[in-house]
């Protein structure tokens, strides 16, 4: 029948039907699939969380009895196979909070504020973000989870459904111990899987965001609604006419008609607005007729709504936020019942054990549980059962650890089995090996098989014997492409064999003591203080008790027993030793030194130590066993220890052991189930290790920056991300190799190789000690190695390793010796040996025999490297596939491809020369073995062989030559060989690359040498004159009326002030500072030595807590500051400065006293002094040196009064040259040489008293540091459960801040690091920290809370970054986002925390931190834009030339003042003055300038503070966690960022409306007033008005409707005998047409009378002190007119209140000049200078023909005549000729005439100037310039630009200047429709005086503000502008806020005025008695409240708001 079937479908079936039913088939079941995976579960998806109303909560003892019922519904599970739920359920959140985030950025900010709950949302979306991000990139719960079989539940993982009732019956209040309490409840019936609680925080935490989420979609639905109703007002009102809500009663849509949020939204508008309150009603009961009746209960109703809102996304925020912060490993422990059960070891072992160990015995029984459907609490008591009944034949059978992953494990399943328990436990065979072998055959097979049909099918024309030698030749590589086939099968197959280890991380018990070694050869006494350091630095990274450190040292090989250098060797050892004990003292001497004699070795023909390492460590087992024997001759140590020592770590001379690695491997081995059991009997280990070898990896290319390391080094770094390291040979058969570098048991080792090795024969003794004594693997611990720094030292190292293996060649002819694993290792290392020689006789075999098929050799040579990008691009794909929502880091995949394929190449092109090693290692090898027997142990160190490279051309060709051999025997075999052409290319090329290696070696093997440069280039010039300004800031503040201290900035401008305090960050910066400029040469040594002994005698003087400064000091009195507190970061900065100032002045004694950097300083000096002068830079003494600064000092002083010499800086660099010639004087350096001058050390050494002194001085300073230090302890900070650094302790509360330092990415990071290496905190700290990625340009980066560069930049001026570190990366991703930044934004990059543009009530500017959007996390309502300019200088080292391009532009800019750069530029703030697009902070903050001055130093001596910080042994030490790598090309990134970023809308460009006035004489004066620099003018719809610059006001001017006061200009046709003026008054002449327009640049008044109409203009000039007023004449008749223009002002030049309390006298100090050829008439008041009393000028400009001269008059008799007025002056009306008279007059004025013809129907046009000046000449350059009219013009467009950018400055809008612009009108014309109640007014009876008391003079007019509740905070905002406005235009008013809260509701009142009053743009201009004032009805009687509402010019409330629109409505 299947026959039949089949010949069926061969006949009937075609292929492409199959094919196509097979796709269709296979699309059915993808289907199914995903229909039942998205549609049957996804129903899951849907159901609602239920947010439970929190108003009742449960008591404890419910919401246990809750949990308990709960676990009896739960009890029928099944284990699901799949978890997607999770999954499903994780994505939906994210898309809702996608939604979220999209909604929320494209509503106003200022909606958000209006919203408490939506602000919650918004100041905590990162966390939610962060928080879904991590269940996504975890994985912790989307495991095989209990699945609920039944109920509402059904198909939900039980842990879900627990974690959703706790989140519910708990509301939402969820914390440690109540997750505890309910957990334990539920457990009581029913136990938690051990999966289940591992992920029951992240569930948790999952379940509060969905809930969140829930509430979130309620709070992002009222702000659309409100952002509709926003939408509406404004579509609906138009801006100048919101005076009617008659446009507001229209039908709304269905979902808007009887919202709440949305009419209380519009309410709030229309109150803003000050609507009253009979509009709002009508308003409500037009939309509302039935169900709310008032305004009141909208608002009533809606606050109810938000207050629910409020308190539900708080609740789970907070709760959220607890949970994250939880210790889940804590939890486990206490909830888990498995925990419970196996921390009953009857040996008691688990609870010792480190968590990692114990999480692999807990998964074993997770998974047996699952397998075998057992409970796990059922495995667990099993298990324990067995381990307390134990079996006598089993190594320690009483420990759980046996049964689960020990050879027990047989009996624990047969008993949970029920079957029958195995008597015998005898190993079984390894299938695992043996399959492992037989598959490496079957490769070798099957590749010689495909081979052999290859070369058959190809027809070659060798014969038989030719493919027999080829295929014999390539037989190593066969055999190594099998071996590397087989290993990445099992690999992917066999689970990585991990160890169990005891956690002794707190300390090593007595019982496991250990000594970590180093056996060393020692040839100097240099390279001995080299090995002290290095042990030193191996104890200070594993400082746990019990573990003792020594050197294991040999002497160089020698021809006599006893070299000269020997006794100081072993004396400087010695020493050095007993320095560390006296350093570190213990009970007993932590560190030793063991020197063993020389012995003759026959072989090697010298005296040498016996058997190198090997016999090191064998004698050195042989004491630590009792022995005495032995050769070493000097033990400094405590003998009485030797026996108690259980085990030896041994390191070689370049290698590190990580922080903590020490006591990992120490509870590895220690643990009882790797303990090894001996069988003496055959003299091995039966069970166990006696050996533990760790994983051994490269450092990050550093130092040796070359080619070669970057591509051989492999993997270098530590990489966090990494998964588990696994070992083939440890995997499958349970032995390690030994590598020299681990841990071993004395005991065992030594009995088993005690004279197991003959003598002279063995040299890799670590390969061989691994097959005689069986050793383990261990990932998880790791030691850091020195890879070869170039080709040479490379290949030397692999021919001493070749040597080393083929001496091992004996060892497999010995029978019962080893093993056959054993042998096979050995066997395998020779076959790896030969490698290179394989390949280049297969290359020119395969050209010889077969050039038919000359590629064959291709795959065959390159296959590891094809398989292995083979396997790098499938585990891309697969992993991209599996997660496709990572982003893919393409920069580091093809970096890798590229390194990959640069490696291939290389090899190729090495391969003969390696070739050639090998051959002559072995051939040596052979040789010395089977004939000379001698120098078989010649050996040379790593460290020895990388010295001893020739670095050259010459010397590579030297070693190299023998490539050339193949390379010659190709090119010969090529002209007898028939090859086809592509062949022919192919070895050619091969055969150049061969003949040409050595060059690419020499290339590829160079290093980065600084070469020391004759010259300095411009941008190095650049930097160095601003490192020099900025050192001068430190010179000039630090004296000695601070105590030595800067203070902490200086503000230039507006007002000039010093803040008197420091804090430890500006102490530290100010010391490395110091040392900075003397590396800089800007001071001599003694010099700087005086200024840190200045400075650190300050602090010592310092109160101190803990140790540690206080966050503030007073400068002058040395007090604390309050409020008292310790900053973490601060600290942190303080005391890594120290060290690194500390290591710098140990570094000067080995500096010269006069090195080429003192002339450079000299010189950057003599330029900011007098950039004529020259300075040559070369010289060949001292002495030369001194002559020519003699020579310098001598022109400066004769050049003195030259305005190009500096004052500051002539007296700097005399200074600067009588200290360098003192110096020089004071060691007798004048015949010195320069170029190689002595060092301090040197001239001490010569006793020179000077260089006594400055030695002694240092050491004292070093001193002081040291003790400093050693009072540190910053423990007191560190939160032990969150495992990180609170952000600070206050003292005046007695707490820690509640925040933490929990980022990478942050300037506390140096604090961290700093800890660490003081082992004050845990090593667990600095991986607690969180590490949010962004990605860069491709560059994965940390993201930082503010995403500053101080953040990112800062740290880095004294750590170190090793390159391709994520460190490193993200530093250089942080500079190009800030680079693209600035670039995207138009400006200057480098945004950091800074001072910006707004100032507190004393003028101070105030402090931020800004950052880029894109690198930070937190939440920010507006973009800001503030560049600071150390932000740049602090990435020099990043982006050298974007950095020189962007301080050129700063500089562009005028950002570079007196000390260097200023604090920073403001692009968010406008120059109003400068007419710029930003305002400069001209400041200098010491810690910034510090940053500034380290930096550039860091910059141009190639980072030597960072090279000071970690010259300090505990930082070297530590410094390992800084090589810190990512190796997956996977990231988990926020695509869109972290945070909300609102988005831009095109909203049109802001105008500025007018106010039209077409009435004359207003009840109310419509007053306009412009405002420049300082100078003024307010000018009402009528004329009048006033003039005043400063506080002098140039004409007479009375606040009085009726009396015309201003400056007028008459116009009078002469022709007809009309007279009347530009504006209403004075002449009082009703116009035809009149009209004044308002602007906010300009005051327009038209007005046509008759045949004539008027267009006058007045402004005012930015760049001078005057007003100009452009009067335009247009004749409309058919006939010429004749016009008189005649201005008219009253001088008065004084204060107002001068020129009012005494009129007539205040008239007779005036003098007026009339300065002819020029027509400018000036006035001034007798006496004073320009500056307190400057000249009044006035004049006329015009480009039309005057019929005369000019005329003045400076009386006013004169111009109105007896018993005038203005109103009808003689002199217009009569045109009487105008005297033409100055000097001095008893009545002054100032009048001037211009008469013209206005030809019919033409238009004529004169300019009136009016201003100040300081002189005649200043009045005639003014005049002079403005005789171009368009001169004229540009001022007023000049103008008009400087009003918008400071209306934008301010943030105004058109509607509120307006309002602004009329409340200026009671300020100076009072008017009791703005004051306050008439009865108050009336029953006042208090005068000025009883202002006083409330610090108010009663001098300026008032305005005050009545508040009661924070709702009025929309009035507040408003009139706080006002003032504002007022205060920056020099309206001198004060302001009044009185509070008038109720009693509960006045801190958060007062608390919000403070906000909004405490940093206003007024206060910069403001340098006067505070005039803002915050007062309390509470504290005031009745009559104090009526005389402020009488004294009170304008009198806001809620209702009036700022608009007074009832005022209007009734008045106007």
């Amino acid at each position: 029948m299947i026959l039949d079937a089949i010949e069926f479908f061969r006949q009937n079936v075609t292929y492409d039907l199959f094919l196509f039913g097979s796709l269709l088939i296979l699309f059915a079941v993808i289907f199914i699939f995903y229909h039942r995976r998205y549609t049957r579960i996804r129903k899951q998806i849907i159901l609602p969380v239920e947010i439970s109303n929190t108003e009742k909560m449960l008591a404890p003892h419910e919401l246990e009895q809750h949990m308990r019922n709960l676990s009896h519904t739960h009890k029928n599970v099944r284990w699901g196979k799949y978890n997607f739920f999770i999954n499903d359920r994780n994505q939906a959140a994210y898309r809702e909070l996608n939604k979220i985030r999209d909604t929320l950025s494209e509503v106003s900010p200022e909606i958000i504020v209006l919203i408490p709950a939506a602000r919650w949302l918004f100041d905590n979306f990162q966390m939610l973000y962060m928080e879904i991000k991590k269940v996504k990139a975890t994985g912790d719960i989307n495991g095989r989870l209990p699945v609920l079989n039944e109920g509402k539940f059904k198909g939900y993982p039980r842990v879900y459904v627990i974690a959703r009732e706790m989140v519910l019956l708990s509301g939402g209040y969820l914390n440690e111990s109540k997750i505890s309490m309910m957990i334990c409840a539920y457990q009581e019936e029913l136990p938690l899987t051990g999966k289940e609680l591992w992920g029951l925080p992240e569930m948790i935490g999952f379940c509060l965001l969905e809930s969140v989420t829930v509430v979130a979609r309620k709070i992002i639905n009222v702000t659309e609604i409100k952002s509709k109703a926003d939408a509406f007002v404004r579509k609906n009102l138009k801006e100048e006419e919101m005076t009617n809500v008659f446009p507001l009663l229209s039908e709304l849509e269905d979902e808007f008609s009887e919202n709440i949020s949305f009419h209380s939204h519009v309410i709030y508008l229309l109150k803003n607005m000050s609507f009253d309150e009979a509009s709002i009603q009508r308003y409500v009961e037009f939309h509302n007729k039935s169900k709310y009746l008032r305004p009141t209960d909208i608002f009533q109703e809606e606050g109810n709504l938000e207050s629910r809102l409020e308190s539900n996304i708080r609740t789970f925020l907070v709760s959220l936020r607890e949970t994250v912060e939880l210790d889940g490993e804590k939890l486990f422990e206490d909830l888990s019942i498995i925990e419970r059960i196996l921390s009953e070891d009857p040996d008691g072992v688990y609870p010792k054990m480190d968590s990692e160990s114990r999480g692999r015995y807990r998964s074993i029984i997770e998974r047996f549980s699952l397998k075998n459907k057992i409970d796990e609490r059922v495995v667990a008591e099993n298990c324990l059962a067995v381990a307390k009944n134990g079996r006598e034949n089993l190594k320690f059978s009483h420990h759980v650890g046996t049964y689960l992953v020990g050879k027990g494990y047989p009996i624990l399943k047969a008993k949970l089995l029920k079957k029958t328990e195995p008597q015998k436990l005898a190993p079984k065979w390894n299938i695992k090996g043996i399959s492992y072998f037989l598959l490496v055959f079957v490769f070798v097979f099957i590749i010689y098989l495909f081979l052999g049909c290859f070369i058959n099918r190809s027809g070659i024309s060798a014969g038989i014997y030719g493919v027999l030698a080829f295929l014999f030749v390539s037989l190593v590589l066969v055999i190594g492409i099998a071996i590397e086939l087989t290993n990445n099968i099992f690999t992917r197959l066999v689970h990585v064999r991990q160890l169990p280890a005891l956690d002794f991380l707190e300390g090593v018990p007595e019982e496991a003591r250990t000594f970590v070694v180093m056996p060393v050869i020692v040839s100097s006494v240099e390279q001995a203080l080299e090995y002290i350091q290095r042990l030193e630095r191996h104890y200070l990274a594993n400082r746990q008790s019990n573990l003792f450190f020594a050197l294991l040292v040999d002497f160089n090989d020698s021809k006599t027993l006893r070299m000269d250098v020997d006794e100081e060797i072993e004396e400087v050892l010695v020493n050095g030793i007993n320095g560390l004990n006296d350093q570190y003292p213990f009970m007993s001497p932590r560190f030793s030194v063991f020197i063993r004699s020389r012995k003759w070795n026959e072989s090697e023909m010298c005296y040498m130590g016996w058997e190198r390492k090997r016999g090191k460590l064998e004698e050195f087992n042989a004491l630590l066993c009792g022995e005495q024997e032995t050769s070493f001759s000097t033990l400094l140590c405590d003998e009485s220890m030797l026996n108690t020592f259980k085990y030896v770590i041994t390191l070689d001379a370049d290698s590190i052991l990580l922080t903590n690695n020490a006591s990992k491997l120490v509870g590895i081995i220690e643990h009882p189930l790797n303990q090894p059991v001996l069988d003496l009997v055959n003299s091995k280990v039966k069970d166990g290790y006696a050996i533990i070898q760790p994983s051994v990896t490269n450092h990050i290319l550093n130092k040796k920056c070359n080619l070669f390391y970057s591509v051989f080094a492999g993997k270098q770094g530590l990489d966090r991300y990494s998964t588990i390291i696994s070992d083939i040979y440890h995997d499958i058969f349970e032995e390690g190799i030994f590598s020299g570098k681990g841990i071993y048991h004395i005991k065992t080792f030594h009995t088993i190789l005690r004279k197991s090795m003959p003598d002279n024969r063995v040299l890799s003794h670590d390969l061989l000690e691994s097959c005689y004594v069986k050793t383990a693997f261990s990932g998880a611990v790791k030691i850091m190695d020195d890879f070869p720094g170039c080709v040479l030292s490379y290949t030397q190292r692999e021919h001493r390793w070749i040597r080393g293996d083929w001496q091992l060649l004996p060892w497999l002819f010995k029978k019962k010796t080893l093993a056959g694993l054993s042998k096979w290792k050995i066997l395998d290392n020779l076959r790896l040996s030969m490698v290179p020689l394989s390949k280049v006789l297969l290359i020119i075999l395969n050209l010889v025999l077969m050039p038919e098929i000359y590629y064959l050799w291709l795959p065959m040579v390159f296959f590891t490297y094809a398989v292995d990008l083979f396997l790098m691009l499938e585990s891309t794909l697969s992993q991209k596939i599996n997660k496709p929502k990572l982003a893919l880091v393409h920069k580091d995949l093809l970096k890798d491809i590229g390194l990959l394929i640069q490696r291939a190449v290389l090899d190729i092109l090495f391969t003969p020369y390696r070739a050639y090693i090998a051959l002559d290692a072995v051939s040596r090898t052979l040789y010395r073995l089977l004939l000379s027997k001698k120098n078989l142990l010649m050996w040379n160190t790593a460290e020895k062989m990388e010295k001893c490279a020739i670095d050259t051309p010459k010397g590579y060709f030297l070693h190299m030559w023998s490539s050339l051999v193949p390379s010659v025997i190709i090119v010969g075999l090529l002209f007898f060989v028939d090859i086809p052409f592509w062949g022919i290319l192919l070895y050619a090329l091969l055969s150049v690359g061969w003949g040409f290696s050595y060059l690419a070696a020499y290339k590829i093997s160079e290093t980065e040498v600084t070469i020391e440069k004759n010259e300095i280039d411009d941008n190095e010039k650049m930097i160095r004159g601003i490192a020099r300004k900025t050192w001068q800031f430190f010179k000039d503040f630090s004296t000695i009326e601070n105590n030595w201290f800067c203070p902490d900035n200086y503000q230039k401008e507006p007002t000039e002030k010093i803040a008197f305090k420091t804090s430890p960050t500006n102490i530290g910066l100010q010391l490395i500072s110091v040392l900075s400029a003397r590396d800089l040469g800007f001071e001599t040594l003694g010099k700087t030595l005086e200024y840190l002994e200045n400075i650190l005698n300050s602090v010592r003087s310092l109160p101190k807590w803990n140790g540690h400064l206080f966050n503030w000091y007073d400068t002058r009195t040395l007090e604390v500051l309050n409020p008292r507190y310790v900053s973490t970061v601060d600290s942190g900065n303080f005391y890594a400065h120290l060290i690194t100032l500390k290591n710098g002045l140990l570094h000067l004694v080995d500096e010269p006293l006069f090195s080429q950097e003192l002339v450079y300083g000299l010189k950057d000096t003599i330029k900011l002094c007098n950039d004529r002068l020259e300075f040559k830079e070369n010289f060949e003494s001292i002495g030369e040196f001194i002559e020519e600064t003699k020579k310098i000092r001598g022109m400066i002083n004769s050049d003195a009064g030259s305005p190009r010499v500096g004052k500051c800086f002539r007296g700097e660099l005399l200074s600067g040259i009588d200290l360098i010639i003192d110096e020089a004087s004071q060691v007798n350096g004048g015949e010195l040489s320069f170029s190689s001058g002595p060092t301090l050390r040197e001239l001490t050494m010569k006793d020179n008293v000077y260089a006594i002194s400055l030695t002694k001085r240092i050491e004292l300073l070093v001193e002081m540091i040291e003790t400093m230090l050693e009072d540190l302890d910053f423990r007191f900070l560190y939160n032990e459960k969150r495992k990180l650094f609170h952000i600070g302790y206050s003292l005046s509360t007695q707490k820690m801040d509640v925040s933490c330092y929990d980022l990478m990415a942050s300037e506390s990071i140096l604090t961290s690091f700093l800890a660490i290496a003081r082992d004050d905190v845990p090593l667990k700290h600095w991986y607690k920290l969180e590490r949010p990625l962004t990605i860069v340009k491709g560059i994965p980066c940390f993201v930082s809370w503010s995403g500053t560069m101080f953040e990112y930049l800062m740290p880095n001026l004294v750590m170190r970054e090793y390159e391709g570190s994520v460190f490193a990366e993200t530093a250089k991703a942080a500079v190009l986002q800030h680079i693209e930044y600035g670039k995207r934004k138009g400006t200057p990059w480098g945004i950091s925390e800074s001072q910006y543009y707004q100032f507190d009530q004393e003028s101070n500017y105030q402090y931020k931190a800004f950052g880029v959007p894109e690198l930070r996390l937190q939440p920010s309502l507006v973009e800001s834009l503030v560049v600071a300019p150390y932000a740049t200088i602090l990435a020099l080292g990043y982006a050298k030339d974007d950095c020189f391009s962007n301080l050129k532009k700063l500089s562009d800019l005028g950002c570079v003042g007196d000390y260097g750069y200023y604090e920073a530029v403001d692009f968010n703030s406008p120059d109003p003055v400068a007419i710029t697009p930003y305002s400069i902070i001209k400041s200098f903050m010491a810690h910034h300038q510090g940053m500034n001055l380290v930096a550039i130093n860091n910059f141009i001596h190639k980072g030597i503070m960072q090279n000071r910080f970690h010259s300090e042994q505990m930082i070297h030490a530590t410094q390992l966690l800084l090589e810190e790598k990512r190796y997956s090309y996977f990231i988990s990134i926020s695509r869109k960022g972290y945070n909300i970023q609102f988005k831009k809308t095109s909203i049109p460009m802001r105008v500025q409306t007018n106010r039209y006035v077409k009435k004359i004489t207003p009840k109310i004066p419509a007053v306009h007033y412009l405002s420049v620099n300082n100078y003024s003018l307010m000018i009402t719809s009528d004329g009048d008005g006033f003039s005043k610059y400063r506080e002098m006001t140039l004409y007479r001017w009375k606040p009085d409707l009726y009396a015309s006061t201003g400056s007028y200009i008459f116009i009078k046709d002469v022709s007809a005998g009309k007279t009347w003026s530009t504006s209403y008054n004075p002449t009082k002449a009703k116009p035809d047409e009149y009209q004044a327009i308002l602007s906010p640049h300009q005051a327009e008044f038209k007005r046509c009378d008759g045949d004539i109409s008027t267009h006058t203009v007045v402004s005012l000039s930015p760049s001078h002190k005057l007003e100009i007023r452009k009067v335009i004449l247009r004749n409309n008749s058919k006939e010429r007119k004749q016009i008189e223009l005649t201005s008219y002002m009253e001088v008065v030049v004084d204060t107002f209140s001068a020129a009012v309390s005494h009129p007539a006298f205040n008239k007779l100090f005036i003098e007026s000049t009339f300065i002819r050829g020029h027509d400018i008439f000036l006035s001034k008041r007798r006496g004073g200078n320009c500056g307190d009393n400057p000249y009044m000028m006035h004049m006329i400009k015009t480009e039309e023909k005057l019929s005369r001269n000019i005329e003045y008059e400076n009386d006013r008799l004169k111009f109105t005549g007896r018993n005038n007025t203005i109103q009808n002056p003689d002199a217009v009306v009569e045109s009487l000729p105008l005297s033409n008279s100055a000097g001095f007059s008893t009545d002054p004025i100032m009048s001037l005439r211009a008469c013209f013809d206005l030809e019919a129907e033409k238009t004529a046009t004169v300019y009136f100037i009016t201003g100040v000046c300081c002189g005649e000449e200043e009045a005639v350059g003014i005049g002079d310039e403005l005789n171009d009219v368009s001169r004229i013009e540009d001022l007023n467009v000049n103008f008009k630009m400087q009003t918008e950018l400071e209306l934008k400055y301010v943030d105004i809008k058109s509607a509120q200047f307006n309002a602004f612009q009329d409340l200026i009108s009671p300020i100076f014309y009072p008017s009791r429709y703005y004051r306050g109640p008439r009865e108050s007014i009336r029953r006042n009876w208090e005068n000025q005086r009883d202002l006083w008391k409330f610090g108010v003079s009663g001098d300026n007019p008032i305005m005050l503000l009545r508040v009661s509740t924070i709702e009025e905070v929309g009035i507040i905002k408003d009139v706080v502008k006002a003032y504002e406005y007022f205060r920056i235009n020099k309206i001198n008013v004060d302001l009044i806020i009185l509070s008038e809260a109720k009693y509960g509701y006045m801190q958060e009142l007062d608390d919000l005025l403070n906000q909004m009053t405490t940093s206003l743009k007024a206060f910069d201009e403001n340098k006067e008695k505070q005039s803002l004032f915050i007062l309390h009805t509470y504290q005031m009687i009745p009559a104090d409240i009526d005389l402020l509402l009488t004294v009170a010019r304008v009198v806001f409330t809620e209702k009036t708001g700022i608009y007074f629109r009832t005022v209007k409505e009734t008045v106007l």
